[in-house]
Parts: C-alpha cells; sequence; structure tokens
C-alpha cells in the first residue's frame, strides 16, 4: 500500500478523495453505468465483498471515492469505446473481439475492480496500489499479474458483484503473494478479474496458478493476456444456477481451492 493509499484511507471518513487523482470526491458516482442499468434493469445488486456477505444494493448503487472530473473524462471515454463491446454479450448476443478490442474490456473490467476495491476501504486497506491506478487512467495499462475472463450466465437478468482476497505461495519462499479475485455478473455476461501482486524481492518470478477442477476451458473465454489473435463469445459452456459444475457459485472460488505451482524464474507475467 503507497502513502497515498494510507492516506485514502485516514481521511475518508472525513474527506473523500477520488482514488485515480488528488480531486476531492464531493459526490455519489454510480457503480455501474446507467447505460448497463438500462440494459438489464434489476432490480437489485446482490454479492459480497471481503467478509461482507449476502449485501443487496439498491440497482443505483452509488459511491464516493472518484471526482466527478475523472467521471465524466477518461472514464467516460472508456464507458463510451466499451458500450459497443461488452453491450452485446449483456443482451446474450454473439460477438468477435479483435485484440485491441480485448484491451479495451480488460481496461474497463479492471477500472470497475478498482472501484469496487474503494467501497470497503474503511473496514480494508485498497488493494489496488496509486501507482496501478495512475497508470490504468493514464495509458490504460492493467497491473502486472493480471487475467481477465469472459463468461456468459443463463438465468434471470439481473446483476451481481463478488470480490474476494487470496494469498498465493511461491515454492521455497515462507510470504504469501496477496491477490484480489472480483467477478461481476451484467445480464448474460459474466467478467471475472484476478490480480496477483508479486512481493518485490521475487517480482522475477513468474507463477502459474492451477484454479480447481472444472470445465474452465468451456465456459470462459481469456480477455487478458491477450494471445495476440480474436475471440469469440460465447464460449461452448454457461453458467447457470443448476447447482451442478457449472452453477455460476463454482466461478467465485475456483482460485480459493486451487493449487500454486511456480513456473521457471527470471521470466515475468506480463
Amino acid at each position: 500500500m503507497t502513502s497515498s493509499d494510507a492516506n485514502f484511507g485516514k481521511t475518508c471518513s472525513f474527506m473523500r478523495y477520488c482514488i485515480f487523482c488528488d480531486n476531492q470526491a464531493k459526490t455519489r458516482e454510480h457503480l455501474w453505468p446507467e447505460w448497463i442499468l438500462k440494459k438489464v434493469k434489476p432490480g437489485k445488486v446482490t454479492g459480497f465483498i471481503g467478509h461482507n456477505t449476502n449485501l443487496t444494493f439498491t440497482a443505483e448503487w452509488k459511491v464516493r471515492t472518484v471526482c466527478k472530473s475523472c467521471n465524466e473524462g477518461w472514464m467516460s471515454a472508456l464507458e463510451v469505446a466499451n458500450t459497443p463491446l461488452i453491450g452485446p454479450p449483456i443482451d446474450d448476443i454473439s460477438i468477435t473481439l479483435s485484440e485491441p478490442q480485448q484491451w479495451a474490456i480488460a481496461a474497463w473490467s479492471v477500472k470497475t475492480a478498482m472501484v469496487m476495491d474503494s467501497t470497503t476501504v474503511a473496514a480494508r486497506p485498497l488493494f489496488y496500489t496509486q501507482t496501478e491506478r495512475d497508470e490504468l487512467k493514464s495509458s490504460s495499462l492493467t497491473p502486472r499479474g493480471t487475467a481477465v475472463w469472459l463468461g456468459r450466465f443463463l438465468g434471470l437478468r439481473s446483476i451481481g458483484a463478488v470480490s474476494v482476497d487470496t494469498k498465493y505461495r511461491i515454492s521455497g519462499v515462507d510470504e504469501l503473494c496477496p491477490g484480489r479475485i472480483t467477478t461481476f455478473l451484467l445480464g448474460a455476461l459474466v467478467i471475472q478479474v484476478m490480480t496477483v501482486h508479486i512481493l518485490p524481492e521475487y517480482g522475477d518470478r513468474r507463477i502459474r496458478i492451477d484454479p480447481a477442477q472444472g470445465p474452465w476451458d468451456h465456459l470462459l473465454v481469456t480477455a487478458w493476456p491477450t494471445a495476440g489473435r480474436k475471440i469469440y463469445w460465447p464460449p461452448i459452456l454457461a453458467f447457470d444456477d443448476s447447482g451442478t459444475l457449472t452453477d455460476l457459485s463454482t466461478l467465485f472460488d475456483r482460485w480459493e481451492l486451487g493449487t500454486q505451482v511456480p513456473l521457471a524464474p527470471k521470466s515475468k507475467i506480463n
């Protein structure tokens, strides 16, 4: 956590500052863009953040951690760029995404994960660092050690959000690397964002994190890191609420149940 992050946590109860700049966050802004709310028309937003389980919010959930300048500036531009990309999957319409489009979706997903991260700053430290937030704002760069997957959901049109903290061990090292898994349900579209912070002293190691067993390759397509080619949504299989291997709840904790296997040192994640 940077000094800026520490100051944000100390002052949030008195004066809120934007997590992306030094401006005051004087007004509450929607966590979910209005155009998404109009598409899905959810009655409630459900999910959990950290240890706060079974949360239910009104559809127009607002947060006071982003300033008006950022919200109406670069964040608005990111929304405009992503509307034609994530709009069709939200409506359960298939789409082919180029590499630049995958980059745009990854940036939007991480931005949303960062804003969601800020909603519980009074209860836990910010996970994403100020440097990571600055780089996303200035260059749409996703944090090192980040992956983004897209899936499909068959069920009632709704909006949901899940955010959990994880720890991963590097072989031969006692200290654990912190991670954050954030999952969104937006109509028929499922997005999962995973970021692992490799400790600085082990930053030259690449880590492969294997999830719990499941048909993930058939349920998800990888939007980030890109493989240098187009991807097609939806995947072969879809999540549902059947209580089986394809139940959406299996996605939330697939990394908690997985194993962490180190790869060769001196290589980088991205």
